[in-house]
């Protein structure tokens, strides 16, 4: 019997970055339960499956990619006697699954990755606060020292920690558009066509049902197609986000978002990577109000699919919109597993990952 463990890979785990110390065999698990247990907008499951089935076919040989009713059966099966790991589940629920399926197997849940600060640290960082209230505030400001972002030595680039008043203006008076160019759009393939397929079979058997339409995929479903959309967000887009940030123009859906939540929920960036790319700040292409209020654009959380919790955007970044979210995402994934031991830690309990067919208790 082959002692190279197997790793099950959530669908949330979909980047180079959770195979990159694992050469063995790889599990991937596609549940149907996970639609069932609650109803998810239909471009959400699509882009979910899209995402762990194109993963898939990359990894070739290597992977078992299991369509399945539900995980016990097929994850039992799979490992059998044989050894077994998985990364660190994003949401106490998908944990709880993996503790339970873990029962009579050899399985062993490895750190935690995707994230810009580990459990332990935000352990610390709460705890060391007392009674003092958990703020976003602070704890972004302390990831920001930590990883060396945004700053002129010990200080805030720019002189100022938070920048949220100078990126509240409304629109442009009298303007359809921002005047941005768009967003670059993924093209759907063959896999984009058999989900579709599926996700059309499964309603009209009457086994799921679904919100909305899937239209044509907008986010990336690949690690080429996420960099592809942070390349074109840096390059085209981010000196125009940060002012109009929180505004909304109807015939301009998308303004200056980066797009790029939704691949950081599946895994597919790694939010420090993102973080890193910092070129537009070195070379002075954007303003630092715009590169300090960069945030996530709206995305598929919550959305659940077949393989694992997305989480949060993870990173603060001078060329990501997930610049501020991605520094505090920690505090309300790591704070809603605390919250289960420490009760004063209950303000942070918050944290709802792009779910994908991990969260599901089945």
């Amino acid at each position: 019997m082959s002692t190279t463990p197997v790793r099950w890979l959530l669908g949330d785990q979909l980047g180079p970055h959770f195979l990159d110390d694992h050469r063995g065999p790889v599990l991937m698990v596609e549940s149907k339960a996970v639609f069932r247990r609650r109803r998810f907008h239909r471009a959400k499951a699509h882009l979910v499956l899209s995402a762990m089935r194109h993963r898939a076919v990359e990894l070739g040989d290597r992977v078992t990619y299991v369509r399945s009713e539900a995980y016990a059966v097929p994850v039992r099966e799979h490992v059998g006697d044989r050894p077994a790991e998985v990364i660190h589940p994003t949401s106490y629920a998908a944990l709880g699954l993996v503790e339970r399926l873990g029962k009579g197997l050899d399985l062993r849940v490895l750190p935690p990755r995707g994230f810009a600060t580990t459990r332990e640290d935000f352990v610390a960082w709460a705890t060391g606060r007392g009674q003092a209230r958990l703020l976003m505030e602070d704890f972004y400001r302390e990831a920001r020292l930590r990883h060396g972002v945004l700053l002129d030595g010990a200080e805030p680039a720019g002189g100022r920690w938070n920048y949220d008043h100078d990126n509240r203006e409304p629109p442009p008076k009298g303007a359809d558009t921002l005047g941005v160019p768009e967003p670059t759009w993924p093209e759907e393939d063959e896999i984009d066509e058999e989900v579709r397929a599926d996700l059309d079979r499964w309603e009209r058997d009457g086994d799921v049902s679904f919100i909305g339409q899937d239209g044509p995929r907008r986010f990336p479903a690949t690690r080429r197609e996420a960099l592809a959309a942070l390349d074109g967000f840096v390059s085209e887009r981010l000196p125009s986000f940060g002012a109009h940030e929180d505004a909304v123009l109807e015939g301009d859906p998308w303004m200056a978002h980066s797009l790029v939540s939704a691949p950081q929920n599946l895994g597919l960036l790694d939010p420090l990577e993102v973080v890193r790319r910092e070129s537009a700040y070195l070379a002075g292409e954007a303003p630092v109000a715009r590169r300090a209020g960069a945030r996530p654009t709206a995305r598929p959380r919550g959305a659940g699919g077949p393989g694992g919790a997305a989480g949060q955007p993870r990173s603060v970044s001078s060329t990501s919109s997930a610049v501020e979210h991605a520094l505090v995402d920690p505090i309300m994934c790591w704070g809603e597993y605390e919250t289960k031991k420490a009760p004063h830690i209950v303000a942070v309990h918050s944290r709802v990952p792009v779910e994908s067919n991990t969260s599901s208790t089945q």
